[in-house]
């Protein structure tokens, strides 16, 4: 009844993620019909190894990838920790994909451009190969880390914006311009059109509190389990009985359980 256990990570940092929305708005748009915009920009990700890189263009209206807008930026351990702390980037290949949206629709829908009016938002779309984020921002839910973080941030520009985004799956022939950008292969595009990207410059709304709070979160979390693990260990082997059983069966699986 005197334990204190911390809450889990993904909780505490909704509850700091709503505490800033609220701080700048309490108020939600009354929605008419929302004007659908269509499908605004295409992106990709890729993580190979520790080459990491993220990948979009504007493709409204059915432009040529040659005259559209466009941003390409590989990722590092200093600009983007929070994609090698869990080992090989590949395991956070879904956040990485989310975070090309969450880059798209800063760089490539302006906030001006994207405003709604006082009665409607907007809605638009991104074509992506990746099949699990359209379900991802149909629902607006995840309880993964780091994934929920660059959703947090994704909804918190979203409503700055007054829009809705949702994403359409490509196969990955048909967004093979957007793949090219990933692989630094620019042969599509305008030079001239680069919208130039860097993570550190990026006027990020909650990623960056966030992710700060996470990291520090998971850590003090990790050490407690360590913890928590080395005292129980400890506890039987001062146990008289443990230490005869271990003695007499030996200190291995296979001696102790054999089959």
């Amino acid at each position: 009844r005197f334990a204190r256990p911390k809450l889990p990570v993904m909780v505490v940092l909704i509850m700091r993620y709503l505490a800033r929305e609220f701080s700048e708005t309490r108020a939600m748009p009354c929605q008419k019909r929302a004007h659908f915009l269509g499908e605004v920009f295409r992106l990709d990700a890729k993580a190979e190894g520790d080459t990491v890189a993220v990948g979009g263009w504007r493709s409204a209206d059915g432009g040529r990838a040659a005259d559209a807008a466009w941003f390409s930026v590989s990722l590092t351990r200093k600009s983007a920790p929070w994609a090698f702390a869990r080992g090989e980037p590949f395991r956070a290949i879904a956040a990485l994909e989310l975070l090309a949206s969450l880059l798209g629709l800063m760089l490539l829908v302006p906030e001006g451009d994207a405003a709604g009016d006082s009665s409607a938002v907007l809605t638009l779309s991104c074509g992506t190969d990746n099949q699990g984020n359209s379900f991802l921002l149909d629902r607006m839910l995840t309880t993964k880390y780091p994934l929920g973080i660059v959703l947090m941030e994704l909804a918190h520009q979203m409503r700055r914006r007054r829009l809705i985004l949702r994403a359409k799956w490509l196969p990955r022939l048909q967004n093979e311009e957007a793949d090219a950008l990933t692989n630094l292969d620019f042969r599509h595009f305008d030079p001239r059109n680069r919208v130039h990207v860097n993570l550190e410059d990026m006027k990020f709304g909650v990623l960056n509190q966030l992710f700060d709070y996470g990291e520090s979160y998971i850590s003090d979390l990790e050490a407690a389990r360590t913890k928590a693990k080395e005292s129980k260990a400890a506890d039987l082997v001062r146990d008289p009985l443990t230490k005869k059983r271990l003695k007499a069966a030996g200190d291995t699986l296979r001696e102790r359980d054999p089959w």
